[in-house]
């Protein structure tokens, strides 16, 4: 007589750090577990008085933490060992960067104003500037990163939900607003290429997704428009603390990143 094992239920998979199981669930479960969490962060967004930074926002935030922390090692990357892509742990862990920024950006002190154009899939908020680079700063920069190093996977961009469009939008949003803090020239190589990923995903998801068309067009004009502004810097000798040589080769690789995004068009 065949014996069918008990099914799990949500509450063991609540349970599953206390109940001294070692049990990996299938990738869609995880799925679910990061759509409870954009639920959540959504529930909160939408009540009324509720504190920008209280105890709602640091309780939604270790759930994302603890999302990530309990995946086991075989859910971490989003690639079979045979080369397959897993496309529900793709969207879980895409989901979960995205709900990252969306709880924290309002809260990072990271002036968004730059980006306030990029309206597709990404409704510009209104972010009070700070003098400090906090905690939810480091959040959402290091969330659009991870959206960034999605668009990496050996995998053809279009087979990915077209929710992808949105969320890699709202990752160009933080990247743009990085780069218009006129960061020191050492620092912005990364960024960069990083606008360049995201500007080549939308283009290519553009060949299936006209919305994809609409935000890469939103995307490509604030860049050219921050291009613009550090280049009038530049000119009017703002950054004097750099050498000629080194105002030259970034100059170069700023305009080479501009050039590039009108051969997308």
């Amino acid at each position: 007589m065949k014996i069918i094992p008990r099914a799990h239920s949500i509450s063991d998979f609540d349970d599953e750090s206390f109940d001294g199981k070692d049990f990996s669930y299938s990738s869609f479960t995880y799925r679910i577990a990061a759509i409870r969490n954009l639920g959540r962060c959504i529930s909160y967004r939408e009540q009324t008085g509720a504190s920008p930074d209280g105890p709602a926002v640091h309780r939604i935030d270790a759930h994302l933490v603890n999302w990530r922390l309990h995946l086991p090692e075989s859910k971490q990357t989003c690639i079979s060992k045979d080369g397959q892509l897993d496309e529900m742990l793709f969207q879980a862990h895409m989901i979960t960067a995205a709900t990252t920024v969306v709880l924290h950006r309002e809260l990072s002190e990271l002036d968004s104003s730059v980006a306030k154009d990029v309206t597709s899939c990404a409704p510009h908020k209104q972010v009070v500037p700070g003098s400090n680079y906090n905690v939810h700063a480091a959040k959402i920069v290091q969330a659009a990163q991870d959206i960034s190093k999605l668009i990496t996977l050996p995998i053809p961009l279009v087979k990915h939900t077209h929710f992808f469009t949105c969320v890699v939008t709202l990752a160009s949003v933080v990247h743009l607003s990085c780069w218009s803090m006129l960061l020191p020239y050492n620092q912005d190589d990364d960024l960069k290429q990083q606008l360049r990923l995201n500007t080549g995903a939308l283009k290519t998801l553009w060949q299936v997704w006209p919305s994809a068309g609409n935000a890469f067009r939103q995307v490509k004009g604030v860049a050219q428009e921050i291009f613009a502004a550090k280049k009038q810097a530049v000119e009017n000798g703002y950054w004097s603390q750099f050498t000629d040589e080194e105002v030259m080769q970034n100059m170069i690789a700023d305009q080479s990143i501009m050039d590039e995004c009108h051969l997308l068009e």
